[in-house]
């Protein structure tokens, strides 16, 4: 089987409560949703002629190797990239969900080799994400909101539904869940609040996490605007009110400065 990945490379997660840990990236190429805030753009074309692969973590330098990537080409680059603070293989994008089958004979592989599998998705897809998911120890599922434009308003509430129905999979199937919102500068109240109610009314044998990540401001957008401290608190507290294990936790990997 071959399949299309933009890049294979180290580093550490750089979101959500697994924020510090080692991670081996397969980024994917392809994304459905065309959020105000991506900060990988490049990525999401179905298609990319060349995989971008580091050489030694840390270093900035790679490889660039032909697509489609035959799959133990793409498992022995994780092999070679292991190292002895490993967490886990992230599968990350654009939006993984695209390509599910590729994604799961990766993640069979991963398993068998005794890696641990993470999932970063934006759960547009519910039936694809219980396809891949019980090859996933752990899922970090992106909500949208009204204000990312992330699909036409019409195709809103559809996205929406999406993505409530991929964690309650995840919870179904005991996956270690964490729930992701971007907040901006000006997000409803509403807006927010009815994501916090929607999963106050979810149950899970396993504690969930979830995280406000006050949205990084990338140059070349300057109309994508990070909250006040004061809006932080607000939409923390009002979180609070609904769901236990509440975070705030910004973008680190951009603050010291790794892929």
């Amino acid at each position: 089987m071959k399949g299309y990945i933009g890049e294979i490379f180290s580093s550490f997660q750089g979101e959500g409560v697994y924020a510090g840990r080692r991670q081996i990236f397969l980024r994917f190429f392809g994304c459905n949703l065309n959020c105000c805030y991506c900060d990988t753009q490049s990525f999401k074309k179905p298609e990319q002629q060349f995989c971008k692969i580091e050489k030694e973590p840390g270093t900035l330098e790679f490889i660039f190797v032909e697509n489609p990537m035959p799959l133990d080409m793409v498992v022995g680059h994780i092999d070679r990239l292991t190292s002895p603070d490993l967490h886990s293989v992230s599968f990350t994008g654009g939006e993984p969900l695209l390509t599910d089958d590729f994604l799961i004979s990766i993640a069979k592989k991963c398993h068998e080799s005794g890696f641990k599998n993470y999932l970063e998705t934006g759960g547009t897809s519910s039936k694809k994400f219980g396809k891949v998911i019980r090859f996933f120890d752990y899922a970090a599922i992106d909500i949208k909101l009204p204000n990312h434009n992330a699909v036409p308003k019409d195709s809103f509430l559809k996205l929406y539904e999406n993505e409530i129905d991929c964690i309650k999979t995840s919870f179904e199937l005991n996956i270690e869940t964490i729930i992701k919102v971007v907040l901006l500068k000006g997000t409803k109240i509403d807006d927010f609040e009815k994501i916090c109610k929607d999963l106050s009314g979810l149950t899970s044998d396993k504690p969930f996490y979830f995280v406000i990540q006050p949205v990084t401001q990338i140059e070349g957008l300057e109309v994508v605007i990070k909250p006040s401290i004061k809006e932080i608190f607000r939409f923390s507290e009002l979180a609070g009110m609904y769901i236990d294990n509440v975070f705030v936790i910004p973008q680190i990997h951009r603050q010291i400065g790794v892929l």
